[in-house]
């Protein structure tokens, strides 16, 4: 993994969340080829993250950066994981959404 690779994936969830579960198993499948580290975090438990991800979970942030909204692609998940550039068409998807980042303690 080179220097510029991801270090931390946070999925914002909810309980009883189909497209979460799915999230949650695409990144199971593929971290173990990685040095990360995962975390889960339920937003129904926090009025600030229920408010800023909310209606759009499951979100997927590397590193404090919001990279995924609903499905995650297990391709696409790679390269971000293996430190290759995420491609124009994509930050162009990402950009019609509000800019969010959340460094959890």
């Amino acid at each position: 993994m080179s220097s510029d690779a991801a270090n931390k994936i946070t999925l914002y969830s909810r309980p009883n969340c189909c497209l979460c579960d799915d999230a949650e198993a695409v990144i199971r499948k593929v971290i173990p080829r990685y040095n990360v580290t995962f975390e889960i975090v339920d937003v129904s438990k926090d009025e600030a993250l229920e408010q800023a991800f909310g209606p759009m979970v499951p979100v997927v942030a590397i590193d404090g950066r919001v990279l995924f909204y609903g499905k995650v692609s297990e391709l696409r998940l790679h390269r971000i994981l293996a430190g290759k550039s995420i491609s124009n068409r994509y930050k162009a998807f990402l950009e019609r959404f509000p800019r969010r980042t959340h460094s959890s303690n």
